[in-house]
């Protein structure tokens, strides 16, 4: 369980609630092909829905509002237990990030070059076809700071691209 001083210990900024989060997503989305958001809010929990069920909620919403272009129907990865669900997706977007020659150096030494025709002294390897690896991470967790001692769920969604 979350205690207040885990909550303020938490690395991500807080918004007031999912709308808010999903504007904040919105707008780095459309400013930038390259990013890397982490945000969370915080909600009172209610029975009927669990870590996992909430997280599945907020990536459909995710997807519904912020739009963003991820593979949404089976995660990457996922791990639950009682205090905890995190679903993790790849991006499918399909705009490759070109990387460094010196990124793409082989354990010997050498160079790899993974078009025909790659040229050394050429900066970017040219891959249309190749995703551009990035992930959103959504995860829910317990969340006791409420002065009152309302059990609450906070919700942290992560996103690299």
């Amino acid at each position: 369980m979350q205690t207040q001083q885990e909550r303020l210990n938490t690395a991500h900024p807080e918004y007031q609630n999912a709308s808010s989060l999903c504007d904040a997503v919105k707008t780095i989305v459309s400013t930038s092909k390259v990013y890397h958001f982490a945000g969370c809010y915080s909600i009172v929990k209610c029975e009927g829905i669990n870590h996992t069920s909430r997280a599945k909620l907020v990536v459909r919403e995710l997807r519904k509002i912020a739009k963003l272009p991820f593979k949404y129907d089976i995660p990457l990865k996922s791990s639950m237990n009682d205090v905890r669900a995190r679903l993790k997706y790849s991006c499918s977007c399909k705009s490759y990030v070109p990387k460094t020659l010196s990124s793409l150096t082989s354990s010997s030494g050498r160079k790899s070059f993974s078009k025909p025709g790659a040229v050394p002294g050429n900066e970017n390897v040219n891959t249309s076809d190749t995703n551009c690896g990035g992930i959103v991470i959504v995860t829910v967790r317990d969340d006791n700071s409420h002065p009152l001692g309302i059990s609450g769920q906070q919700i942290i969604v992560e996103i690299i691209h």
